[in-house]
């Protein structure tokens, strides 16, 4: 986007004192508004075209893994390690075209394991807003209850395939219709163990 000034008038009526003021520019992306969403993290590049990580601190975020329940793939975040407790960090999806829908389906497989004492916490949200705000679903976990293979003190990094249990999240869009809307994956860091994403669907 470019604004800019076209002949103005000094206040003495002299002319253009200073030209190399008058215009100024920002960039920005449009995210495309897409019909579904199908994502295993096979692919290298992360975070997947479109999507984007909201990282207020630019520290630990969401990164890929190799581990994936059943491909070569999955959404990580590092809790273990990292003990900035309190520190939020999400995964964005980009918007899905929700027009004539009534309910917005979310499935994703989960598997962590909770660190006794230090509960990380994992929220499930959704903006119809273009991620201006989040608002919560029924997925809001955290400690025991977010566990999927009970816990541990060890750095959990590879999960077993019966580590992971697939979720569905559904949320009522019928009451009040959008055109479109964005589901986020929040993490709320415990500095207490890992979590992995795979094979999520909008």
């Amino acid at each position: 986007f470019k604004a800019y000034t076209q002949e103005p008038t000094s206040a003495s009526g002299s002319g253009e004192q200073v030209p190399g003021n008058d215009t100024t520019s920002v960039n920005f992306n449009v995210l495309p508004v897409v019909a579904s969403i199908t994502e295993n993290f096979t692919a290298v590049t992360f975070p997947p075209t479109n999507w984007v990580l909201g990282n207020p601190n630019a520290n630990n975020t969401w990164v890929r893994n190799a581990n994936g329940n059943g491909n070569a793939g999955s959404a990580f975040i590092d809790n273990y390690n990292f003990n900035l407790v309190g520190q939020t960090d999400e995964l964005q999806l980009p918007p899905v075209n929700t027009t004539g829908a009534a309910v917005l389906t979310i499935a994703f497989d989960l598997a962590h394991k909770n660190f006794p004492g230090f509960n990380d916490r994992l929220q499930v949200l959704y903006s119809t807003d273009c991620g201006v705000t989040w608002l919560p679903t029924s997925f809001d976990r955290s400690g025991a209850t977010l566990a999927t293979a009970g816990s541990s003190t060890a750095n959990y990094t590879t999960p077993a395939a019966g580590d992971w249990v697939r979720q569905t999240v559904s949320v009522n869009i019928c009451a009040a219709p959008f055109s479109q809307v964005r589901v986020a994956f929040r993490n709320t860091n415990a500095y207490g163990n890992n979590i992995f994403l795979d094979n999520i669907s909008v």
